[in-house]
């Protein structure tokens, strides 16, 4: 947490406040490019230094890896959720299904955690309706499991 400037506990106000994290672009030399995403802080009314927590620092990191995600064409986490429940998966058996760690899908779903192009290809060809079909048996199969 970033400490306020004039150490004085308060008056605070809450305003929405522009970050620039840099992270790896497009493009075969992967040079770091800013993703700009805003967030509520608090911000000191004495010195106009701004709070923010773990939580903050999360969504920051959260919404500028959709907005790389994104830039990159790849899935976002909404995306690759709606793909999950549409397969009536839980993320458990989604894992097992595209042969990633349960722990992986947790990451990319909730928090947009950068992954691989392989990756996005992957998801995106197991969860397209022709792979579907094709393999119908083993999706049913995966849905049996979660009532075991």
């Amino acid at each position: 947490m970033k400490i306020c400037n004039c150490k004085k506990s308060k008056p605070f106000k809450s305003e929405t406040v522009l970050f620039k994290p840099k992270m790896r672009g497009r493009g075969k030399s992967q040079t770091f490019q800013e993703y700009p995403v805003s967030i509520q802080v608090a911000i000191c009314e004495n010195c106009s230094c701004f709070i923010y927590g773990k939580k903050e620092k999360d969504a920051i990191l959260r919404l500028a890896n959709e907005a790389r995600r994104k830039d990159l064409g790849f899935l976002t986490g909404d995306e690759i959720k709606e793909l999950r429940e549409k397969l009536g998966l839980s993320r458990r058996l989604f894992a097992k299904y595209l042969r990633f760690s349960t722990r992986s899908i947790e990451l990319w779903e909730i928090r947009n955690q950068p992954y691989e192009a392989s990756n996005d290809e992957l998801i995106r060809i197991k969860c397209s309706a022709p792979f579907i079909e094709m393999h119908q048996e083993e999706i049913e199969a995966l849905k049996k499991q979660k009532s075991v």
